[in-house]
């Protein structure tokens, strides 16, 4: 499949040597320079292809992508609400800019562009998921949680969902399913230092000190510098 990129990217490089704007090729160049991990120059081709007249919703959208992985979040932001704008239905873009929206602490504006998203495509795991995080975000934790189920249903061995839900449990209250969920997740992936920490956080929360401390004990064994870890055993003392 490498190979397939490098002598892609060989063929549209020598196509812009005949025709150095062509819209198409530098939008097929940026998309097998994006999967070799060259996203410098996959921005630029991208960049061409997004600007030229009358430049369709895919090209537009491709480009914010690549600078969101480039880490330049304002013109990912710009050029996925341009995509959108051009084509109302396409649920990556609302899915993306959502995101984005989510990380940065705008939950009101993630949530509705993420309910967009599930409308367009409720089989997307992706848009499912985010949507809970923004409910998460919101405090809403009866539409999070239900937004995790169905993104556990979409993709069973999903950690990320899962851990998502049993957060969420913990969050409102529900101890006892949160850690039926995190103790299922300890099983299954017993490194996982962020599943630890959320059954000391369920510990705490109920009162078993001694417990909470023993897990605290277990993930500094597994990571010394576990910040959460060292500043909750800090407390203690």
């Amino acid at each position: 499949l490498q190979k397939n990129y490098v002598d892609s990217e060989k063929y549209f490089r020598k196509a812009l040597t005949y025709s150095s704007e062509d819209v198409q090729t530098c939008y097929n160049l940026s998309t097998v320079l994006y999967n070799q991990g060259k996203f410098a120059d996959a921005l630029t081709y991208a960049k061409k292809a997004a600007d030229a007249p009358n430049a369709s919703a895919i090209y537009v959208y491709n480009y914010a992508l690549i600078a969101e992985i480039s880490g330049d979040l304002d013109t990912a932001i710009t050029n996925y609400s341009k995509a959108i704008k051009l084509d109302s239905k396409m649920p990556k873009a609302y899915t993306n800019l959502g995101k984005i929206y989510l990380d940065s602490g705008d939950a009101d504006t993630a949530l509705m562009l993420l309910l967009s998203a599930v409308s367009l495509d409720p089989s997307s795991f992706e848009a499912v998921n985010n949507l809970g995080s923004a409910y998460l975000a919101k405090e809403e934790y009866g539409n999070a949680a239900s937004n995790f189920q169905k993104a556990i249903i979409l993709d069973p061995d999903n950690v990320t969902a899962k851990f998502n839900l049993g957060k969420t449990y913990g969050k409102s209250g529900d101890y006892e399913n949160a850690k039926i969920i995190a103790t299922q997740l300890k099983a299954e992936n017993p490194e996982n230092t962020d599943v630890l920490l959320l059954l000391s956080v369920i510990a705490k929360a109920t009162g078993a000190k001694s417990e909470k401390t023993a897990i605290l004990k277990e993930i500094l064994a597994k990571n010394p510098t576990h910040a959460g870890a060292n500043t909750e055993l800090g407390h203690e003392q």
